[in-house]
């Protein structure tokens, strides 16, 4: 195994926030409680909030926190530019300014394990990783249809512990701050649709910085009772295929006129197929294990994709939903998913 000489010194736990009261109190609850002693030695922590809520809504749950004695060091910034990566490049400055080594990234509606920080940590350490991208665990309400459990509607995939993978998400991510001398930061002009996250850590690895898998960083997603429904699955997933594929590859150097050609032309042939073995879907002609002998030999990925697919109709529309998306994309259509965000209400 191979360990790095490097530990961390100083890590600022990053979080966005947006009219999410109750979710920004659980998370921060849940970071109060962490193992902070991975290596033997303890690192200053500091968390850092960013409310991109001009009138700065959040600060009443930052100064509760601060009155019932919150372990860690608690900063609180507001950033009136509207858009998920105008604040997150504030997390970034403001995480660079404050003496930080190492960036950690959750979500304000999650939760982090006990375990959270100090596995991320040492995986850092043993596997001489440059970024730790972890495991998420979707929290579903007592009322959650089972295909939408069972599914897999709200995983990732999973893979073995080190494995080196080309891309992270910002919903449980922890890097090394030396990465932002070569990466300047989230791309601002997909401040209202998404996928900087996807960019910037592609970014990232073409930069010949090493992301790792940690099975072992858990955060837990907590999902609202609105987003448990087909509609809001399919919706989501049409949405965030627009403009992903297309950004990504353009932005390593690719003909912009023949990838459209080539995204349009794939997606209409996957559309046609997904069509077209319908019928056997539906009916469960195709075995359902089969997603199990796919994935031991086409890895993670495929044994996800085939999981959603196995629960009939829905797993169709799904995987349509996706190839529209990029099919759009790729003739210039864009859709500013957060232009109208839902704020958070009571339940």
């Amino acid at each position: 195994m191979i360990k790095s000489d490097f530990i961390a010194k100083h890590v600022c736990i990053c979080a966005a926030t947006y009219f999410r009261p109750s979710g920004l109190r659980r998370l921060l609850d849940s970071i109060n409680v962490l193992d902070v002693e991975p290596l033997g030695k303890v690192p200053r922590v500091t968390v850092v909030i960013v409310d991109n809520d001009p009138n700065g809504s959040a600060l009443s749950v930052i100064e509760k926190c601060r009155e019932n004695g919150f372990r860690f060091d608690l900063e609180y910034f507001v950033e009136c530019k509207r858009g998920i990566p105008q604040v997150r490049n504030r997390l970034l400055e403001a995480s660079k300014a404050l003496g930080a080594d190492v960036i950690a990234m959750v979500d304000d509606d999650e939760s982090v394990d006990e375990k959270w920080l100090s596995s991320g940590l040492r995986a850092m350490y043993e596997w001489n990783a440059d970024v730790i991208f972890g495991h998420l665990i979707p929290i579903f309400n007592p009322h959650s249809p089972q295909w939408i459990i069972d599914g897999g509607y709200f995983e990732f995939p999973i893979y073995e512990n080190g494995t080196s993978l080309k891309e992270a998400y910002t919903y449980n991510v922890f890097f090394k701050i030396k990465i932002l001398d070569s990466v300047f930061g989230f791309d601002e002009s997909l401040s209202l649709s998404c996928g900087e996250d996807v960019l910037f850590f592609r970014e990232v690895s073409r930069e010949g910085f090493s992301i790792r898998f940690c099975s072992l960083t858990i955060v837990y997603a907590h999902l609202s009772k609105d987003r448990i429904s087909l509609g809001w699955i399919l919706k989501r997933r049409f949405n965030y295929s627009i403009p992903v594929e297309l950004i990504l590859k353009t932005k390593e150097g690719k003909s912009t006129f023949l990838l459209r050609v080539w995204l349009a032309f794939k997606s209409i042939f996957f559309i046609f197929t997904a069509l077209l073995i319908s019928p056997l879907i539906v009916l469960r002609v195709v075995p359902i294990q089969l997603n199990k002998v796919c994935g031991k030999f086409f890895g993670p990925r495929a044994e996800h994709l085939l999981r959603r697919l196995n629960y009939g109709y829905r797993g169709v529309l799904w995987f349509i939903s996706a190839r529209l998306g990029v099919l759009l994309g790729a003739f210039g259509y864009r859709f500013n998913e957060y232009a109208h965000p839902s704020i958070e209400t009571k339940k």
